[in-house]
């Protein structure tokens, strides 16, 4: 079962793998349970010692390991959710791609900055040569990458992209 997306090739293989089988893969959700299993063991033996201490200084130790079973329990379900809302965020990118080619998303496209300089659109003319980023983007880009589709880039090295600050992009893995 691939999407229409996968099948068009408008997705490296790696991302249409991601979005078909969810925003979180086996592992991911062993890691989470584990650590919330982990939580939930910490949790109980704090509440079991501290039962049975009758003084408050007695039971500060074990009210901290209760914490840190908190603690894990937060810091676990924290990163499953934003993997989460990371892919599905990616999946609404994509699944808008058709609305943006045939014209319906609202925005005029532009072909020069304020400065003057020209600047390359992605899938507007023939694929640009090279790696690609906007000025405002952290990650450098595969031309053909979803995250770049329809923007305003500029084509550059790798090493050009680096001494930007830039990091190579984990869904196209340029």
């Amino acid at each position: 079962m691939t999407t229409l997306a996968g099948q068009l090739g408008l997705l490296p293989v790696a991302l249409e793998d991601r979005l078909r089988t969810g925003p979180w893969s086996g592992d991911q959700i062993v890691a989470t349970l584990v650590a919330n299993a982990l939580a939930i063991v910490l949790a109980f033996v704090a509440w079991w010692e501290t039962s049975g201490i009758a003084t408050a200084r007695g039971q500060l130790g074990w009210l901290a390991l209760g914490l840190v079973g908190v603690a894990i329990a937060l810091g676990a379900n924290a990163w499953f959710l934003a993997r989460g809302r990371g892919v599905i965020r990616l999946g609404c990118a994509v699944a808008l791609q058709p609305l943006e080619r045939v014209g319906l998303s609202g925005s005029a496209p532009s072909s020069e900055r304020s400065n003057g300089r020209s600047l390359a659109r992605v899938r507007s003319a023939p694929m640009a040569v090279g790696l690609v980023a906007a000025s405002n983007m952290s990650r450098y880009h595969r031309s053909s990458c979803p995250f770049v589709d329809g923007k305003d880039v500029e084509v550059a090295t790798s090493a050009a992209h680096a001494a930007a600050g830039r990091r190579p992009c984990e869904v196209c893995e340029p």
